[in-house]
């Protein structure tokens, strides 16, 4: 039985034919339209169990129904190659990803085909959001929290466009969006839109983390006449891992030790782990490089030191980032690696709920601060023979089997 459906045309730059046979809708998701070549069309549930579909088509180009994108192989039909005209103001979302869909801000979904941008506005009570049964982006129903209004007299940064900015009267109401002028972002800790110059210039194509704050990264393109630069932000409470090309939240680490030894943390170039067997149990700590300075590991990978932060080149196996004062809560230290944790020399230092407990050694009698040598031999000779000779030693006994062997005859 098919499904009860609502027919939408996107809201494009030319009007979309609608098919006389409908398609019918199996679940959410992107799908090729069998009336056309390059057509498609995206399911999306309704409140009433239903769906409402959505008509567009690739410009000319044959729709892949596998990545869920349009591809680089042209329609046979010259009356299906009709191609809409780009919008260039967009195109820097599809260099890197020449067919895909993405968001240009919270109320524009972009089309890339063939490196080139097809702009779509997201109708009223729309957003768009990245949706994986969708190939990327769609203008869904709704609208995501971070194009939401969640607090009262706030001001918010546009989630995928930085030079925009909503301001919100009320919490749950639709914000009001504003434009910084040309050249400029939104900072929403100054709230205020600021120059974007202080980026650095660019030296090679790739995606960068702006070590002055590294919540934000910039592209490089190369061009004929230069560099093309585009700034982007992470979310709020994230920063750009140049590493693994994502914004992630520095406060999660997973940092495991499976040896003794001084390591790297992959989040943070200035700070290092130090893992080591104390008690049997393998301890683990993150200690801080001065300022100005960076932890550069050995060749062997177990150990290192901190250097000056001059050689950038040093650091490609993690992100060049520091991590801000305070956006973390502190890591807490095993106080039992430093000095023992003021434990005696002969005794094992645990720690107990950010504290430490002090237990002499097998040898050894005290209260873990203070650790006295036990002469085992005082009692019973130390458990040794009647004819030999006990000797007590620092922690433990030992007893010569020189007499024993002098008693043996070949």
């Amino acid at each position: 039985m098919m499904s009860f459906m609502i027919i939408l045309g996107m809201v494009a730059a030319t009007a979309v034919a609608m098919p006389t046979n409908v398609p019918d809708c199996s679940g959410e998701g992107r799908f090729p339209n069998p009336n056309t070549c390059g057509g498609f069309y995206d399911c999306i549930q309704d409140d009433n169990g239903g769906y409402e579909l959505s008509f567009d088509d690739c410009n000319g180009f044959v729709f892949n129904t596998t990545s869920r994108t349009c591809s680089s192989e042209m329609c046979l039909s010259r009356s299906e190659r009709s191609v809409t005209n780009a919008y260039p103001r967009y195109s820097y979302l599809c260099e890197g990803q020449p067919d895909d869909f993405v968001c240009a801000d919270c109320r524009t979904m972009v089309m890339c085909v063939k490196g080139q941008a097809f702009a779509r506005q997201c109708i009223s009570g729309r957003s768009c959001s990245i949706k994986a049964a969708f190939g990327g982006a769609v203008c869904y129903p709704g609208h995501p929290a971070a194009c939401t209004c969640q607090s009262a007299d706030s001001f918010v940064r546009d989630l995928y466009d930085p030079q925009k900015f909503f301001s919100c009267s009320g919490i749950g109401v639709l914000p009001e969006i504003h434009v910084c002028p040309d050249g400029m972002v939104f900072d929403e800790t100054l709230v205020q839109c600021r120059n974007q110059a202080s980026l650095p210039a660019c030296r090679r194509p790739g995606v960068f983390a702006n070590l002055d704050d590294c919540s934000e990264y910039y592209s490089c393109i190369s061009l004929q006449s230069g560099w093309l630069q585009r700034l982007f932000m992470c979310p709020n409470g994230t920063l750009f891992n140049e590493a693994t090309g994502a914004c992630e939240d520095p406060c999660k680490r997973t940092m495991v030790c499976y040896e003794e030894g001084r390591f790297p943390d992959p989040l943070d170039r200035r700070s290092y782990y130090e893992c080591l067997i104390i008690g049997g149990l393998m301890k683990r700590a993150r200690y801080q490089c001065p300022h100005g300075y960076v932890w550069k590991a050995n060749d062997s990978g177990d150990g290192g030191a901190c250097v000056e932060d001059h050689e950038m080149n040093l650091y490609d196996y993690f992100t060049r980032c520091s991590i801000p004062q305070g956006m973390c809560p502190d890591e807490t230290t095993d106080p039992c690696l430093a000095n023992n944790g003021g434990c005696n020399a002969n005794a094992d230092c645990l720690t107990i709920n950010g504290g430490v407990s002090c237990t002499c050694r097998a040898g050894y009698s005290g209260d873990g601060y203070t650790c006295i040598d036990v002469d085992e031999c005082a009692v019973a000779n130390g458990g040794c023979s009647a004819s030999a000779t006990c000797t007590n030693s620092d922690g433990s006994l030992q007893f010569p089997v020189v007499q024993l062997l002098s008693r043996i005859h070949w």
